[in-house]
């Protein structure tokens, strides 16, 4: 339980083991002691979550300025061996392939961290990875849709991509006016992944509209074309990727342009911190890649 010291508004954070192994409950009340928030987070997002408490202010119950009681100086090391537990084996339902279905890269290396994206999907959750450029986040996505045979539609939020891009918009086509979808409701029509890239930089009015989606089971309203319902199709799945984001809002000044993305929208994702591989799993993936024309033992090329 973490509050405010005497003399500030009554508030509480409560952090508690999920249902689900390697993954956090985090709950927010106030003086009356009812519970207004309650989301589920990995470990990378609680380590962000408790600085972000400590900046503001919070406290450990019963933790003073000497020494903290024995059973909350040893929370966080029972979190981390709980998150060195293997997580249970989940497989995706297979897609209905088609031509948007990446192809697959025998070469890739699936990460410890690919259990809990998968555990997402099965769950129909919104995933959010954030890390830096060329950690991997949108291929981890591509790969896991390749092996199931589910097609990927991309959006990348570069600056330039309205509201209209992404949702629709009416256009004149053979004297007739027309509407066409943008990549979200096509992807929740036919059953698509939709992975928005750098959601970091999406426009106020983008984020505005993937409100209503982020909610289980979230429909899209259309209301330029009059007020249309958009239900997701069971297949449809929802990703998010982002430089500058929670625990990486650090390195913002490495990506100029960046939005601040706020808790409210951050709490509707289950947020990923990827980071780049290891020496050993990059020299594993290279032997994949030009096997049996590389060496392990000289490490050279033929």
């Amino acid at each position: 339980m973490y509050e405010r010291p005497a003399g500030a508004p009554s508030e509480w954070w409560r952090v508690s083991a999920s249902e689900r192994e390697q993954m956090y409950r985090i709950e927010h009340g106030g003086a009356q002691g009812r519970v207004n928030i309650d989301i589920v987070v990995d470990l990378d997002n609680l380590r962000a979550k408790l600085q972000k408490w400590h900046r503001e202010g919070f406290v450990k119950r019963g933790d003073n300025d000497e020494a903290a009681p024995p059973h909350r100086t040893d929370f966080m090391l029972r979190l981390r061996r709980a998150v060195d537990a293997s997580a249970p084996s989940v497989s995706i339902a297979q897609g209905s392939g088609g031509p948007l279905v990446p192809v697959v890269n025998p070469a890739y290396l699936f990460t410890e961290r690919t259990q809990d994206v998968v555990h997402d999907i099965v769950e129909n959750k919104r995933v959010m990875l954030i890390g830096h450029t060329g950690a991997g986040k949108t291929s981890l996505i591509e790969q896991l849709a390749a092996h199931a045979g589910h097609g990927v539609l991309r959006s990348n939020m570069n600056g330039q991509t309205t509201v209209g891009d992404f949702v629709g918009f009416w256009t004149v086509k053979g004297g007739e006016t027309q509407w066409v979808d943008g990549v979200l409701p096509i992807a929740m029509r036919a059953g698509h992944w939709l992975v928005i890239d750098e959601i970091d930089f999406a426009e106020p009015a983008i984020l505005a509209v993937l409100t209503a989606v982020l909610e289980p089971n979230g429909r899209l309203l259309l209301k330029e074309k009059g007020d249309e319902i958009v239900a997701p199709h069971p297949a449809f799945r929802l990703f998010a990727t982002a430089n500058a984001a929670g625990a990486m809002s650090a390195y913002r000044h490495l990506y100029q342009g960046a939005n601040l993305l706020n808790e409210a929208f951050l709490d509707r994702w289950r947020v990923y911190l990827m980071d780049y591989l290891s020496s050993a799993d990059e020299a594993q993936v290279l032997m994949r890649t030009f096997a049996p024309r590389i060496d392990a033992a000289s490490d050279r090329l033929d």
